[in-house]
């Protein structure tokens, strides 16, 4: 990542990255944990 001019400028692959993120982040259909333990019961099944 470079800096240019107090603003970080991220390359092709790492924005596509984030946008990715971003949208399994709002999409209802992937499962999200409020807690660790959630995440590591749901690990274990």
């Amino acid at each position: 990542m470079k800096q240019e001019k107090d603003r970080e400028v991220y390359n092709q692959k790492t924005l596509e990255a984030m946008k990715e993120a971003k949208k399994i982040a709002r999409d209802l259909k992937y499962p999200s944990y409020k807690t660790l333990e959630e995440l590591k019961r749901a690990l274990d099944d």
